[in-house]
């Protein structure tokens, strides 16, 4: 597997976790601009279910320029 798919799944597995917090140190880093989309597309899915299966939380959010 790919080196940035390998980061992808981990991070997946992270989320999957649903943790309070998850600090992300350039999870990018060394990406191609294809497993960068994926990545954001992961985060973003992920994200998406905490908020909706917890509406009384604060929204959820990132910022697009962390990624790259």
């Amino acid at each position: 597997m790919a080196y940035g798919h390998q980061r992808i799944v981990e991070i997946a597995r992270a989320l999957a976790a649903k943790p309070k917090l998850l600090l992300l140190d350039e999870p990018a880093a060394g990406f191609t601009s294809g497993e960068i989309l994926e990545l954001e597309r992961v985060i973003r899915m992920s994200l998406r279910k905490q908020v909706n299966h917890h509406p009384d939380r604060a929204s959820y959010g990132f910022c697009h320029s962390n990624f790259g």
